[in-house]
């Protein structure tokens, strides 16, 4: 009997792929492999909703911006800047919402976007959020706070399992007692751990604050996920040794 010929050439084809895969990280695949879905800003005021769609791309690209603008309605103006998604999935951008009533308001400021994104069942997380209080309407007095029990910022995956949060609930940020002040606080996470599932379907950040009358508050925050390179490596190594049985 003539012995069967191993499929040498394509087996090296998909270990240099697959080695390829590990040492980006998944980055690179995850551009390649999910294309940029499309994208909602959502502002809930008392009374009141808005929203930004950002169309999905059709040209399979996997990153989106937004260009800068604004919008108002009754009682609230909001203005946009640098937001940007990308499908890998990281979601970025700076939001300026404006109390126009004269007594505090609640906004919940939602920005999601959906994705198709294989962790491999482990992963690390990046983010952070940079709040501002501004007294605008020049009475010595400003304040951002929380909605008990809600956090201020709160990033989210698949329907809002939660992540991470951020200046937690009983939280209070207020500008100095002098006409037009301005106050600000910042914080960030590098590296934790992550959402240890296999498929990731949207990526959220939720903002839910309370803001004095006539006043003007910022948020600028990041979420980002990356998959472990370790949990990639193993993936890699397993769909080698599956594609080497089937071709004994």
């Amino acid at each position: 009997m003539k012995p069967s010929r191993k499929p040498i050439g394509r087996f090296l084809t998909i270990v240099g792929v697959c080695a390829a895969v590990v040492s980006s990280g998944g980055i690179a695949a995850g551009s390649e492999l999910n294309p940029f879905l499309g994208a909602t800003i959502t502002l809930e005021a008392e009374g009141d909703t808005f929203n930004v769609s950002v169309p999905a791309a059709t040209d399979g690209s996997s990153t989106a911006t937004v260009p800068d603008d604004g919008a108002s309605g009754a009682g609230w103006a909001m203005d946009w800047t640098g937001v940007s998604f990308d499908a890998d999935p990281f979601i970025a951008g700076n939001f300026a919402v404006t109390n126009a009533m004269a007594g505090p308001q609640t906004f919940i400021l939602t920005v999601t976007m959906p994705t198709n994104f294989l962790t491999g069942g482990s992963t690390t997380i990046d983010g952070g959020s940079a709040l501002t209080i501004a007294d605008a309407n020049f009475d010595s007095s400003a304040s951002m706070s929380t909605l008990a029990p809600e956090s201020i910022y709160s990033a989210e995956i698949n329907g809002g399992t939660v992540a991470r949060t951020l200046f937690d609930d009983v939280y209070n940020l207020s500008s100095p007692a002098s006409p037009g002040a301005v106050n600000g606080d910042f914080g960030n996470y590098f590296g934790e751990a992550g959402p240890a599932v296999g498929l990731i379907t949207d990526v959220t950040i939720v903002h839910t604050f309370i803001v004095s009358g006539n006043d003007k508050a910022t948020v600028n925050s990041t979420f980002n996920i990356v998959p472990e390179p370790t949990t990639l490596a193993v993936l890699s190594l397993g769909s080698i040794f599956v594609i080497r049985r089937r071709n004994n």
